[in-house]
This record gives C-alpha cells, sequence and structure tokens, in this order.
C-alpha cells in the first residue's frame, strides 16, 4: 500500500490533512498494545497529545517512510498537514520521515530502498549514527 500523486505537485503545497481523535500518549500506548505492532498510524502532536490516524476516512495514513522522503508531516495551525518538500510528479509515491527515535527504530526495519537508507525506520539525524554501527542491516532482519 502507498499515497501516490494523481497529478504533479509543487515544492511547499499542502497535499493531504492527517486525520484522526485527538488522544493522550497513555490512551495511545494503550491502543498501541492493543492493535499490536501493525498498522501503527499515531503521530505526536507534542509531548502529551496524539493523532490517532486509524480511521477510513484518513488517507494521509497510506503515506509510507522513506528516508529519502518528498514529503514532510507539519504541524500548522493546530493541523497535521502532509505537505511537498519539493516537486513530486504525478505517479510519484508520498512519502515522509516517520522520525522514529532510536528506541523505536530498533523495532522497525526500512527497506525503502533509498541510498542513504539505514535499514530502520529512523528520524533523519540519527540515520548517519546508525549505518556506522549497523552496517549491513538487512543481515540483521534475514
Amino acid at each position: 500500500m502507498g499515497l501516490f500523486a494523481a497529478r504533479a505537485i509543487e515544492k511547499g503545497m499542502r497535499i493531504v490533512r492527517y486525520t484522526g481523535e485527538r488522544v493522550s500518549k497513555e490512551e495511545s500506548l494503550r491502543r498501541k498494545k492493543e492493535r499490536g505492532a501493525k498498522h501503527i498510524y499515531s503521530v505526536a502532536l507534542d509531548e502529551d497529545w496524539e493523532i490517532d490516524g486509524d480511521n477510513p476516512q484518513n488517507d494521509a495514513r497510506f503515506a509510507n517512510h522513506s528516508c529519502a522522503a518528498n514529503c514532510e508531516l507539519i504541524l500548522e495551525e493546530g493541523e497535521l498537514w502532509l505537505k511537498a518538500a519539493r516537486d513530486i510528479s504525478a505517479n510519484e509515491e508520498l512519502c515522509f520521515d516517520y522520525g522514529f527515535s532510536l528506541a523505536e527504530a530498533l523495532e522497525h526495519p526500512c527497506r525503502c530502498g533509498a541510498k542513504n537508507c539505514a535499514g530502520f525506520i529512523v528520524a533523519e539525524p540519527s540515520r548517519k549514527w546508525l549505518r556506522r554501527k549497523v552496517p549491513n542491516p538487512r543481515k540483521v532482519f534475514d
């Protein structure tokens, strides 16, 4: 699954709103445990609140992670938006950096295929360090 551009999109354009129920971190954690690691669509708003995007009206939930993201998830005026980080061609997959911490990343392998892929879904600032520590991440999961 994924989210794809139906037409060309210019850099800076808002593409789709990330919608869902606003829940506390505690409630989000409870739901994640209940649902299992599969299909986690929660996005942090701040240190206390998250958006639980696990609902059929939230098309943005289909945007995958990429270490070479063409979009970013931004908070503007209290709303989360998927926004073009560069010009995007029609039919191109829309991806953003999920921004996982190192602790979270080790539970989530990445197979995006980007040149700078660290092998784990981890925030960009941690990728270089992680690539030095785990030079061949595919071996970890095979």
